[in-house]
């Protein structure tokens, strides 16, 4: 589930919709990527994407049969990414190479990030997730100033996490585990706890 909302203090849309193709939390590829930085970044809002567990360990499962998934706590949500979306377009991507990612500045983070922003993949560290998501999205956020530093994208990406509780979002919603629903029904319910702001939802079909 990409729930789309927007920490304080930064652009604040009517309503936006997110997307990303990295999906329900399948592994990342953490290596830089040779591209050409924009001079400038253009987006719109901000997505904050979370996930499912029992989901993203479905999805890694049936992708990759052979690999382990990591899953210590499959009753809470965890983050996916904190994106930079340019509505009904491209998103932007991988913005620059100038700004490295270096887990020292993380350390005294590190778990907290292990709890509430980790790989699903068992055959890699959280930290090549967490140098993906940099790459591809944080240095794409460098120019708005809560999230201009390594530091800041992922204290920010935690914070706007605690203050989107999806269990405690589904409980206000008045929607069950195990029940079943109408997407629209779900959107709509859950924007009750969003301010009236609607969530995108990504469903994965379990046969």
């Amino acid at each position: 589930m990409t729930v789309v909302d927007l920490p304080p203090e930064l652009p604040d849309p009517a309503e936006a919709a997110a997307e990303d193709t990295e999906g329900a939390q399948p592994p990342e590829d953490a290596r830089q990527e040779s591209t050409t930085a924009a001079p400038e970044v253009d987006f719109d809002v901000f997505a904050l994407s979370q996930s499912w567990p029992a989901t993203g360990c479905y999805v890694l499962r049936k992708n990759y049969p052979n690999k382990c998934c990591n899953l210590p706590d499959e009753l809470q949500w965890t983050i996916h990414g904190l994106w930079p979306n340019k509505l009904n377009t491209m998103n932007p991507q991988f913005c620059s190479h100038d700004h490295r990612f270096n887990m020292t500045l993380l350390a005294g983070m590190k778990t907290e990030l292990e709890t509430h922003w980790r790989s699903y993949d068992g055959s890699k560290p959280s930290t090549s997730f967490w140098m993906y998501q940099w790459n591809k999205h944080g240095t794409c956020a460098k120019d708005v100033e809560r999230l201009s530093t390594l530091e800041k994208y992922f204290e920010t990406g935690l914070q706007v996490f605690k203050d989107h509780n999806m269990n405690d979002l589904f409980v206000t919603a008045g929607l069950k585990k195990g029940g079943q629903y109408q997407v629209d029904t779900i959107i709509n319910s859950l924007s009750i706890g969003l301010n009236g702001k609607k969530p995108m939802v990504t469903c994965i079909y379990n046969p």
